[in-house]
């Protein structure tokens, strides 16, 4: 074997290790492929790390397998060392179990450490994985060691990886020793480096899972605070993605009390991807912190984001959640406040010339057109055929033909609202003539053609 060419050498372990299904044969096969200057074998030997494992049994793969993966660390592309660290979370049956956790510590934390961002996060998503089935003993051994030291790490990388791995240790540390630990995640997120008060950040929704309650609020939720408001966006963008996660834990008064500033003031900060995310979640969020703010309390702010903010990304966020967002309002309140600025909205927009341009805010009105049927059963009958129609026959009409499809395929609650009598006397007469119309069934489904305006 040892003058048979590499290829060839491989080739022929396989065939002598198959068979004898020998521990010794199928590590020194994967040895072999991983000190191979093949690309592809070395990933595909790092993917069978954990069928390897077991056949060595746990006493080898724990004193020979583990030793040699972390002694090759500095030596493989990070392509493998990705591959391996998902391995590493998949070990711990071959390796033992839980009580001998600890053998992969070395390992993973050699990952931890590398500046490769994948790497380093499929590292931590490993360790995380592998303290779910550790006992709470060997946690606080093992894993609360390697906490302190990547917590204290001279490079950031390590510093980022320690922020993932507070919420594994945390429910098993002793009441005595949690304020501490919570001292040394609170240093990661005021850390100097924005990478690293990023990564604490990101982590925070899932420490805030598992810690008391009164901590929470006194604690985290200030932390929450000031981190929302960071100097660098890449940390405080972040903040509206941790507040959906975090409110659930919480009674609508606290929520309204702990984050209803941070959520009024989004809509003025200049991170158009908070202003996105909190338009998707705006429903949500609002309903979290609700009756203690009223729904009807946040209308001026919906239709800020729908209507008035510069980035059509955030406009389009708000105007899918129009339905959504009416459901939760009373008839009066859609009636005087909403309606109005719909009604503006899906006029089709005109160039200084006085010309209509179709495309302008295309998007916006799409989604209007999609949502503006859910309006029905909050409106009632009377509302919706004197209010409602009219919108409604606008969009039908409409020059583009995708707001003509979406507001005719959305018919359905307008329809039950009105009942078949006022729905075959006030909408069908309008459909049929405009059923009949060529121009107008050019895009529609059906109506067989290709055209998008009218009249092209």
């Amino acid at each position: 074997l040892i003058s048979t060419a590499p290829v060839a050498r491989r080739w022929l372990l396989r065939r002598w290790a198959a068979p004898r299904m020998g521990s010794v044969d199928a590590f020194a096969l994967l040895v072999e492929e991983l000190k191979s200057d093949d690309i592809v074998d070395q990933v595909a030997a790092a993917k069978r790390i954990n069928t390897i494992a077991l056949g060595m049994g746990a006493e080898k793969a724990r004193s020979q397998l583990l030793p040699f993966l972390r002694s090759c660390v500095d030596e493989y592309t990070d392509e493998i060392l990705l591959a391996v660290a998902e391995a590493a979370g998949g070990l711990v049956q071959a390796i033992g179990g839980g009580e001998h956790v600890g053998s992969l510590i070395p390992l993973l934390e050699a990952l931890a450490e590398k500046e490769e961002t994948i790497v380093r996060a499929k590292a931590v998503q490993s360790l995380v994985m592998i303290g779910a089935q550790t006992p709470a003993n060997v946690i606080q051994e093992d894993f609360m060691s390697l906490v302190k030291r990547l917590s204290a790490g001279e490079f950031f990388p390590s510093r980022i990886s320690a922020a993932g791995l507070f919420a594994t240790v945390y429910p098993s540390t002793p009441a005595g020793s949690r304020p501490n630990l919570r001292k040394q995640y609170e240093q990661l997120a005021k850390d100097e480096m924005p990478m690293v008060r990023s990564a604490a950040f990101a982590h925070l929704p899932a420490l805030a899972a598992v810690v008391e309650k009164e901590v929470f609020l006194g604690e985290l939720s200030p932390l929450f605070n000031e981190l929302s408001v960071d100097l660098q966006e890449s940390v405080r963008e972040m903040a509206v993605d941790n507040m959906v996660k975090m409110v659930e834990k919480l009674t609508p008064d606290e929520a309204a009390k702990y984050f209803g500033a941070f959520f009024d003031n989004v809509s003025t900060e200049k991170c158009s991807a908070m202003r996105v995310i909190k338009a998707k979640n705006f429903v949500k969020l609002s309903s979290a912190m609700a009756p203690a703010r009223p729904m009807r309390d946040q209308v001026a702010a919906y239709l800020q984001l729908m209507s008035a903010d510069l980035e059509v990304e955030v406009r389009n966020a708000a105007a899918n959640n129009l339905g959504a967002f009416c459901a939760k309002l009373d008839s009066a309140t859609v009636l005087s406040q909403i309606l109005p600025v719909l009604k503006e909205l899906s006029a089709e927009p005109q160039d200084p010339a006085g010309v209509p341009v179709a495309a302008m805010n295309q998007q916006v009105r799409e989604h209007m057109a999609e949502n503006v049927c859910l309006l029905a059963p909050v409106l009632g009958r009377e509302a919706s055929i004197n209010e409602l129609l009219p919108l409604f026959k606008r969009f039908l009409c409409d020059e583009l033909i995708e707001i003509r499809r979406k507001v005719l395929r959305s018919v359905a609650p307008l329809v039950e609202t009105l009942g078949a009598e006022a729905a075959e006397q006030h909408l069908l007469p309008d459909v049929l003539i405009w059923a009949q119309d060529s121009q107008w069934r050019g895009g529609v489904p059906g109506g067989g053609g290709g055209s998008y305006e009218r009249g092209t």
